[in-house]
């Protein structure tokens, strides 16, 4: 009797999936799937079915988007293999521009070095003399101006402290001046704006960390000192308590952790055990911290910043290229792929919400020339990306459809204006 073995039994796996554009959600039609040196193209539904090579990785290929490579363990793990291809910069037809561009405010005496929205306000923070550096090299901010303009019209401007460094509206909507020596939280009265000093360290430890709140429910991240790990964290007012709900961490960090343990000296192993006592973390990770300060070792951050989107929280892991999503009790709900931290030469530079509306955009930079990218958190996708008019845009935010940016006057570099553009998503 013969017996026959199924592919997957004798180590192959074959997949079937689809292939969709992160700028429509709609099928590709002719797209290279590859692993190892196997190979298909896409149906008109963008559908596939390949057969993967063990150990090889998926390569995902067109010219007019970003290549994708997603690991052949990464490829097991997904619940399904549905991919989103984010269309290149570099494919004129797919990029967009606008040329209404607007100065919102630029002061021929004055430097803005921040700027933020409070519902229907424009905060912006100046300084009135050039920016000198402190013994640290820091920026230090004399004679800031702090002027509250809505729709278009200056209704209030105050001189400030010295020494403010930039501004910061918390999850409750209350808008903070963080300090070198001190913050000040801005209340508003009228059409008076009213400063009140407050805790620094209150502002720091609390305060500066927390991104979303739902009832009793604060979310807020934690990263670890030393560690390249982030803990994103639920709190309780109502109990008083506080645990993590998702850890995002430098897999290639921990993966070298215990190799690592083995090789220190007594001396390092003394050191690894301060650094426990100082952060309460186990002695054994701080390992590969230690011998970084002679080998090659990553100990990069994750870059993992949270959302409240609709009834969700986003968590984004751009290190592992997934985005997570919990309900607001903190309980994971799902989790999908995300391929924009690595495009071809573009950077990524942050994930920005419009807090009008709660949609989420890419920002990208490659070669000083800076994109916008809406991205979809239902898929991880990416859309077309707008093209920012200015090069070297600085302070970029989002709100009510409008990219806002800082940009400098080739002219006078010391003067930076406040420029707005119309998305056009």
């Amino acid at each position: 009797m013969v017996t026959f073995l199924s592919p997957l039994y004798l180590g192959a796996q074959t997949i079937s999936g689809k292939i969709y554009s992160g700028a429509y959600l709609k099928p590709l039609y002719k797209i290279s799937v590859r692993s190892g040196i196997k190979s298909t193209k896409t149906d008109t539904q963008g559908a596939f079915t390949l057969e993967l090579t063990t150990g090889e990785p998926l390569i995902i290929s067109d010219n007019k988007h970003h290549t994708q490579e997603i690991a052949y363990q990464r490829i097991l793990q997904q619940k399904d293999h549905n991919f989103y291809l984010t269309p290149t910069a570099s494919s004129y037809s797919q990029v967009l521009q606008n040329n209404d561009v607007e100065i919102i405010h630029n002061p021929s005496f004055e430097n803005i070095f921040d700027y933020t929205f409070l519902s229907d306000t424009l905060i912006i923070l100046s300084y009135m003399n050039s920016e000198s550096k402190t013994s640290a090299g820091k920026d230090e901010y004399t004679n800031c101006a702090l002027t509250a303009m809505r729709y278009g019209e200056v209704f209030d401007r105050q001189i400030l402290p010295d020494y403010i460094n930039r501004l910061h509206v918390d999850p409750f909507g209350q808008l903070f001046l963080e300090g070198s020596e001190s913050c000040h939280i801005v209340t508003r009265s009228g059409k008076k704006l009213v400063l009140n000093t407050v805790d620094s360290d209150n502002f720091y430890d609390q305060i500066l960390p927390m991104y979303a709140v739902e009832g009793d429910f604060i979310f807020y991240q934690y990263p670890y000192a030393y560690i390249p790990q982030v803990s994103h964290r639920i709190f309780s007012r109502k109990d008083r308590t506080s645990y993590p709900i998702r850890f995002i961490r430098n897999e290639g960090y921990f993966d070298k952790v215990e190799d690592d343990l083995i090789m220190l000296s007594p001396r390092e192993v003394k050191l690894a055990k301060d650094y426990s006592k100082e952060t309460g973390i186990n002695y054994r990770l701080f390992s590969t911290f230690i011998r970084s300060y002679y080998l090659l070792r990553d100990i990069s951050h994750p870059y993992a910043p949270g959302f409240s989107q609709g009834e969700n929280i986003l968590i984004f892991d751009h290190m592992n290229d997934w985005l997570f999503a919990h309900d607001m009790l903190g309980n994971p709900i799902d989790s999908v792929s995300i391929y924009h931290n690595s495009l071809n030469r573009e950077e990524l530079i942050q994930i920005i919400q419009d807090k009008s509306d709660e949609k989420l955009y890419t920002h990208h930079d490659k070669a000083g020339v800076q994109y916008i990218r809406k991205l979809d958190a239902g898929t991880g996708g990416s859309g077309r990306p707008y093209k920012i008019y200015h090069p070297f845009a600085e302070m970029v935010k989002i709100f009510e459809g409008y990219v806002y940016y800082l940009h400098r006057d080739p002219k006078n570099t010391d003067t930076r204006h406040l420029i707005r553009e119309k998305l056009p998503f």
